[in-house]
Formats: structure tokens, C-alpha cells, sequence
């Protein structure tokens, strides 16, 4: 039990908790936490039960679940959460938990172990499609003009757009997250943002200039992460917890109200997908405006941008788990599930944003958001993987 707390995912303790389940099952798992370390198992129990039941596709909780589980002699209780949690794919330090450690004596454990080893092994086959000797930008967005052949990666850090050969489309106000080309009309769309404010930008491809810059009316904190095209540009503000549209050259809500950390956006058909970090994944009508949350056996906890790949298909970039991972999501109804594409490629460190281009996921590998000071750093590092 003394390794778990290191190993919670990082992301849920670093998003403001929108939706009343997020926020109670945060406080709730605070308390367990608080009674562990008072050696209170029995409320440690009681409370992270009640937090995982609000949450029950999030794996820590899980994890800290299973034992409690084991701390109040519950055994079988625990193999069954555990064998949960060995089936997201995600890897704990089982073989380290000495508060597991009684259930080695288990014929069932082996198999259990087995599984969270094989969820460290590397899955999937991925080719790296280029890199861009920038260090320190923090690449986010990637999008690919199919006219020229051209990707092009929003910096972060760099406040800027380069090129696939590393020379600077257009210099930004605020750091560049999304990124998607209309190709059409060529323009190139961008959602940046800096802590507090935001703005759509969109650049000119053919002038090298930004030819429109769309922000939001009120005076109201904006995080733009991500943006979709479809009969106009929609873009997710993760502060807000809004989905944006474009009309008129101004910004108007499309949709609001069910989010806890909107991410990425895509678009099928007459549906826009729309991921949230803490709660999943969204499907929302484009006419009726109705938002429907999809269910899942799989864990969607960190999923950040999505893309279309088929009808009812979407690839998914998973960052912010251990490990970070590529996901086939295919949507049957209301129901979602999932596919690993690839996980543990050591040079995967810390992937962002992407791209479908050419029948392949192209995708920012190596965004290195938790540098520091001295750390060295890495040149951007572009990965793909076939999607046939």
C-alpha cells in the first residue's frame, strides 16, 4: 500500500472536478485515503467503495479498492476488482503491494500477476513517420494538408505553427492545441490558449497569414484543447466545459452541461463524439443537440483527442495512464468498445494530438509536458501506425 499513492494517475488529481459524481467521488476518495492512513480499514472499505461506485471505470479507485478489500479479509471480493483492473490494460505495482501481499498464497494469484506484467509488455507496431529538431514547444495539435502533403504541429510552449520541416507557418498569441485543415477554402484552424484566455484562429495556407481570430464574448476563463470541422468549425473549452461553434464569425455554445474536462471533438455522420478526460465518452445529435454519455467495459479515464476512422469508428489518444496507450473505439448504440493499438513503445513517452492521413494515425509521441528545468529534452518525434 505505501507504492499506490505515487501511482495514482496524475490526471485525476489535476482537473477541477465539474460534475457533482467527479467532485463526491474525489471527496470520498480523500477520506478512504485519510482512514487508510489512520488504519481505519473498515471506513477506508466504506469509503472507497462508495467512491468507485460513482466512478466505476476509474482504475486507482479500483486498485485502492481491491485493497481494502484485502485489508478487511474480503479475498474473493478482491480477486474479482482486481481481475477488473487487469482488464483495462493499465499496469500496477502488484508484485510490489505488500497490502497485497496475502493473497500470494492464492492459487489464483499467478494468473492475476501474469496479467498485469503482460499489460507492461509492448502491443502493437508503430513506424515513426518524422521529426522536427524543436525542443521544449510542447507539440499538441498535428494536422496534414492533403494538397501539398504537408503536416503541420501546434507549440504549446512555442506559441507557434511549424511545418513537417520545421519552419514556422505563423507565430500565435497563445500556446496551439487543436489543429485541422479545411481544405477546401485553405485554411488551417487552430484552438490556442494560454492559463486564462482563448482564441480560433484560422490561417490562410496559401498567404502564411492569420486571416481570422474568433474569441469568446464574455470575460469568463476559456481553455480551448481541440477543434473539429463539419458544416462549421466546433472547438471544446475544457474550462468552460462547453462545446463552441462557429456562426457568423462569432462563438455560440452548442452544447453544455453534462462535461467534467471536454477534450477532443470528432464527427460522424449526423453525431459529434466528444471525449472528456474524467467522464468518457459523449455522443452528441448535430440537429437535436441531444448529449448522450456512451457506456464501456473498457476504462476511457485520459482520453484526449479522437479522430474518425469508419462509420461508428474512432481511434482515441489515451495519455496520462500507465501506459499511455492508442485506442480503436468502435460505437454500437449507446455502447462503446474498445481496442488497443498500441501501448509500451518506448518512444511513447507522452503522447498528444493526431492526425488520420493516408490510411495511417499519425500522432505527436513525445510531448514532454512534465519537463523541468535542466531535464533534457527531446525533438518533437511524430509516430504512425497503419490503420488497416
Amino acid at each position: 500500500m505505501r507504492n499506490f499513492v505515487i501511482i495514482v494517475v496524475t490526471l485525476a488529481i489535476a482537473l477541477t472536478a465539474r460534475g457533482d459524481e467527479i467532485a463526491d467521488s474525489r471527496k470520498l476518495q480523500q477520506e478512504a485515503l485519510a482512514a487508510y492512513r489512520a488504519h481505519d480499514s473498515a471506513t477506508f472499505l466504506t469509503k472507497i467503495a462508495a467512491a468507485s461506485a460513482l466512478r466505476p471505470q476509474h482504475p486507482t479507485m479500483l486498485w485502492q479498492l481491491a485493497i481494502a478489500q484485502t485489508l478487511n479479509g474480503q479475498r474473493d471480493q478482491a480477486f474479482v476488482t482486481l481481475e477488473r483492473v487487469a482488464n483495462f490494460g493499465f499496469v500496477y505495482p502488484i508484485e510490489k503491494e505488500e497490502e497485497l501481499a496475502t493473497l500470494r498464497d492464492d492459487p489464483r494469484y499467478p494468473a492475476i500477476e501474469e496479467r498485469f506484467a503482460n499489460n507492461a509488455q509492448p502491443h502493437g507496431r508503430a513506424s515513426l513517420a518524422f521529426t522536427v529538431d524543436e525542443k521544449g514547444i510542447v507539440p499538441e495539435g498535428l494536422a496534414y494538408d492533403a494538397t501539398t502533403g504537408r503536416f503541420y504541429i501546434g507549440a504549446v510552449k512555442g506559441k507557434r505553427i511549424l511545418d513537417d520541416r520545421g519552419r514556422t507557418l505563423v507565430e500565435t498569441q497563445y500556446g496551439v492545441f487543436g489543429l485541422a485543415v479545411d481544405a477546401k477554402r485553405r485554411l488551417l484552424w487552430a484552438a490556442t490558449s494560454n492559463e486564462e484566455q482563448s482564441a480560433l484562429i484560422a490561417v490562410d495556407l496559401r498567404t502564411r497569414r492569420i486571416v481570422k481570430t474568433i474569441a469568446p464574448s464574455d470575460n469568463a476563463k476559456h481553455h480551448f484543447g481541440d477543434l473539429t470541422l463539419g458544416d462549421t468549425v466546433y472547438v471544446s473549452d475544457g474550462a468552460a466545459n462547453t462545446i463552441w461553434c462557429v456562426e457568423d464569425d462569432a462563438l455560440v455554445p452548442f452544447a453544455r452541461g453534462r462535461f467534467a474536462s471536454l477534450q477532443g471533438l470528432a464527427i460522424d455522420g449526423h453525431t459529434l463524439y466528444a471525449s472528456d478526460y474524467t467522464k468518457g465518452l459523449f455522443a452528441i445529435d448535430l440537429r437535436t443537440r441531444d448529449i448522450a454519455a456512451l457506456r464501456t467495459d473498457a476504462s476511457l479515464l485520459g482520453v484526449d483527442g479522437i479522430y474518425r476512422a469508419a462509420p461508428r469508428t474512432l481511434i482515441a489518444v489515451q495519455n496520462g495512464t500507465n501506459p499511455a496507450r492508442i485506442l480503436r473505439l468502435r460505437v454500437s448504440g449507446a455502447n462503446v468498445r474498445a481496442e488497443t493499438l498500441l501501448a509500451n513503445d518506448a518512444r511513447m513517452t507522452d503522447p498528444t494530438l493526431g492526425v488520420i492521413a493516408n490510411g495511417r494515425f499519425h500522432f505527436n509521441a513525445n510531448a514532454q509536458w512534465e519537463a523541468k528545468p535542466g531535464d533534457t529534452l527531446e525533438a518533437v518525434r511524430v509516430l504512425s501506425i497503419a490503420l488497416h
